[in-house]
């Protein structure tokens, strides 16, 4: 499987240029405001989210409920947390920002490794044809420049050893969830029951072959919790690194 194709550097690389340049022109205009108000563009961003999942969910309904719309992807994480966080002004704030982005900024890294892994080619292409394919490339679109304001309008103040100890904690109660269910209902949530690369997929029958299906599948499954609690606590303290060199930048 390609990392990425031309349909994707056409359409997720310009969509990215215009996220950032938004995301300088708010972050001038903004400067200085209360968070209430330099909040409001994640606002309507996490709206816009809200609602593609909640029409997502009922249309599954009304046609026949298809398991692999369970809200168990990491992505489906983001799309609830994303309009929890936006609105939620309580005492665990923080703590829900901090996981919040720990996982957008998983996202958006294997977004930038490999798009064609999260959604393909052909979605892109009839994304105006299909709600489910428009869904898979408006969500991922909009979680980015989600992760883009969090950013740039300074929402968010990492706490790296703290918050960084409850990403762990958070993503791996996750993947012990996604994994059982995944497997148990023979439903591909996040890779939990097989993998999209071929390379992985085939160590997967490996494994399976040489220790029997559920000896197998659970040495799997463990493997692609390491990935992607490892990947998470990596991407989270890069974006902790960031902030910090903002806030020195700003400080000269």
């Amino acid at each position: 499987m390609e990392f990425w194709t031309v349909t994707h550097a056409r359409t997720l690389l310009p969509s990215l240029a215009v996220m950032l340049v938004l995301a300088w022109a708010l972050r001038r205009l903004l400067s200085g405001k209360e968070e209430r108000v330099r909040i409001i563009p994640l606002q309507v961003v996490a709206s816009l989210i809200a609602v593609l999942e909640i029409v997502k969910q009922v249309r599954s309904m009304i046609v026949g409920y298809d398991l692999y719309h369970l809200p168990l992807h990491v992505c489906s994480l983001i799309a609830v947390l994303l309009p929890v966080v936006a609105f939620y002004r309580g005492r665990y704030k923080e703590g829900l920002r901090a996981v919040t982005v720990a996982l957008s900024t998983g996202l958006f890294a294997l977004m930038m490794i490999a798009p064609n892994a999260i959604y393909s080619d052909e979605s892109i292409q009839s994304a105006f044809r299909d709600f489910g394919d428009f869904h898979t490339t408006a969500f991922h679109t909009l979680a980015i420049f989600a992760l883009v304001l969090l950013f740039a309008l300074e929402l968010y103040k990492p706490q790296l050893r703290r918050h960084a100890r409850l990403a762990l904690v958070f993503t791996s109660a996750y993947c012990v969830i996604a994994a059982v269910l995944a497997n148990l209902l023979q439903t591909n949530f996040n890779n939990f029951y097989r993998c999209v690369l071929e390379p992985a997929e085939q160590a997967r029958i490996a494994f399976c072959t040489a220790h029997g299906q559920i000896a197998g599948q659970v040495l799997y499954a463990f493997l692609v919790s390491l990935v992607n609690i490892g990947g998470i606590l990596v991407a989270y303290t890069l974006y902790a690194l960031l902030c910090r060199a903002l806030q020195r930048n700003a400080k000269q």
